[in-house]
């Protein structure tokens, strides 16, 4: 399928896309086995554990009929926990901040400046490099699965909450500390900008 079709964004087309891609179907099979809905933002293991903590907030964004409006607290989240991104809310004289962003070949781009393109080709590199770099770690994880019910969509957590969550004790590897790390230094700097 043509990438500049006018076929809907959201979150099942961009999977979908990502899985027709022949390095990513492996993946795809694998992550099959982790989640009954793999076409399923809020079902993905990566949502559960991760990106559910980021409140969404308001932001200026362009207005396109052919995305899904859930498009827009997806885009902010897999941008908090980023490694690679670097943004920030930019107070206007309108009632919303703008979502300025760097990632990649983008600088210091405001959100409501991208094309339609631009805003797919964006999500797709979002969601490749989450499920790279996160999903592994989640996956790997002993998640403590009756405390993360416990904890609600957009609740900001202590450092002990997500080794706790993530099963972590003096007993884990150096690398997944350093995983609880970055996602609750991304977590802290997301709830000093929104406060």
């Amino acid at each position: 399928m043509n990438s500049n079709s006018t076929k809907s964004i959201d979150y099942r087309s961009l999977i979908t896309e990502l899985g027709n891609n022949e390095q990513f179907s492996g993946f795809m099979e694998l992550f099959c086995k982790y989640t009954d809905e793999p076409y399923s933002y809020t079902a993905s293991p990566l949502y559960k554990y991760a990106l559910k903590f980021f409140t969404p907030r308001e932001y200026c964004h362009p207005t396109f009929v052919e995305c899904d409006q859930s498009c827009w607290d997806m885009l902010l989240q897999l941008l908090f926990v980023s490694r690679e991104a670097d943004c920030k809310f930019v107070q206007t004289e309108g009632i919303a901040p703008e979502l300025v962003l760097s990632y990649l070949s983008l600088k210091d781009v405001a959100v409501s400046t991208l094309s339609l393109q631009e805003l797919k080709s964006l999500l797709l590199c979002l969601l490749t490099d989450a499920f790279a770099e996160l999903l592994p770690h989640i996956i790997g994880s002993c998640i403590d699965q009756e405390y993360a019910e416990q904890l609600t969509d957009y609740q900001s957590l202590t450092r002990e909450e997500l080794l706790r969550m993530y099963g972590c004790s003096e007993h884990s590897s150096a690398e997944q500390i350093k995983m609880i790390d970055h996602l609750y230094s991304r977590l802290s700097n997301y709830y000093l900008q929104v406060k």
